[in-house]
């Protein structure tokens, strides 16, 4: 099997009550003269520079290859200095890699007609979600609807839904939480990199008396010393990784932070290849692999197939917030639209996809409907 071409396609979608009108995403189709086609997914966020690097730098090594020599693809992407080593390792970089990545595993996986997270060695079939970034006065739909674990933000009140803001706000929305959920559900906050240290240890104590099962990203996520004096103070999980890329920036954060849960996205860290690697770190050192989700299906079923591969995993992120919706058919349409089949969601757990590769199929009529002209 050989690779015949190598695209970037650019997604946009508009979102009700999101930081910008317009959400952009790129996606890597890569195709294959058996007529096997991979997709993946750049990064969180869609940028026209990224799609040039893909097509610039990485093409050239992918065509004609043989897309089962992976090892091959990240000796000559990671240390070479005409494609990344000159530019670094971080942000765009691990972003672009994470879609041809993603996509490469997808062939492998139609080719040998197996989903991911069974080439891997399946773990799990299924998985607990999480409602993540939605409004604590909404928290009664969301247990309506079969969640028994919510993620709310704080810090940032005019980026996340629910505008929670202050300690003593903090203090009130946490406390109405527990009082309507007990003991049982489980609550985790987002500070998005948004607190000193010195007022990270003070919503820490608030995190300790209300039962908070993570606090993530309390301060800068690349300040491991700050972290650490963190996690000694405060009895409260530390959770960071979403703004880590590759398994090496992940083993220091894991070895150096303190934190307990690992958050490396699969569509910025480096692919499934490094998402894996990161996995299998954090269970050397017993934490957890929690990763960080965007709302797209291609990045919520490359995060799903690793999930399925590994012991260590707790929950999978499920964005509620920005008017996604909470089910399928709810909320923004290429969410749904953009896949045949929907993600089977019931009772607040999902199905791990078991169809070949990343288990969904792209609708290419919807993508052409939401095609970014980049």
């Amino acid at each position: 099997m050989k690779i015949t071409n190598v695209e970037a396609i650019g997604l946009q979608v508009a979102l009700k009550d999101f930081m910008v009108p317009n959400r952009n995403y790129l996606l890597t189709k890569i195709t294959t003269d058996e007529g096997i086609v991979g997709w993946g997914q750049i990064g969180t966020i869609g940028h026209p520079e990224l799609a040039m690097m893909l097509v610039n730098r990485l093409k050239p090594i992918l065509m004609g290859q043989d897309p089962f020599d992976m090892p091959k693809f990240w000796d000559k992407w990671f240390d070479n200095p005409l494609t990344v080593l000159s530019w670094g390792h971080k942000g765009a970089e691990a972003f672009v890699m994470s879609g041809v990545d993603i996509a490469l595993w997808d062939i492998m996986g139609k080719a040998c007609n197996k989903p991911i997270h069974k080439l891997l060695g399946g773990a799990r079939d299924k998985i607990r979600l999480y409602a993540s970034h939605g409004e604590p006065d909404k928290i009664e739909d969301y247990i309506a609807n079969g969640f028994t674990a919510f993620k709310f933000g704080t810090s940032h009140p005019s980026i996340f839904p629910g505008k929670v803001q202050g300690l003593q706000d903090l203090d009130d929305t946490l406390k109405k939480l527990r009082k309507t959920v007990g003991d049982d559900f489980d609550l985790m906050i987002d500070a998005w990199q948004g607190y000193s240290l010195p007022a990270a240890m003070q919503v820490a104590k608030l995190c300790e008396k209300h039962n908070v099962v993570w606090f993530e990203e309390p301060i800068l996520s690349y300040d491991f010393d700050g972290m650490a004096a963190l996690a000694r103070s405060t009895t409260v999980p530390l959770a960071a990784g979403e703004h880590q890329y590759t398994s090496r920036e992940a083993a220091d954060l894991i070895l150096k932070s303190g934190i307990q849960f690992v958050q490396c996205d699969v569509v910025t860290c480096g692919g499934i290849s490094e998402a894996f690697k990161v996995a299998a770190i954090a269970r050397s050192r017993g934490i957890t692999y929690q990763p960080h989700c965007t709302e797209t299906p291609v990045n919520f079923a490359a995060m799903l197939q690793v999930l399925g591969a590994v012991s260590n995993a707790f929950l999978a992120e499920w964005q509620v917030g920005h008017s996604m919706g909470i089910l399928p058919g709810t909320g923004a349409p290429l969410r749904w639209e953009l896949i045949k089949e929907p993600f089977k969601v019931k009772n607040g757990w999902v199905e791990i996809p078991n169809k070949p590769g990343l288990g969904i199929e792209i609708d290419e009529k919807v993508v052409e409907k939401y095609r970014w002209k980049i």
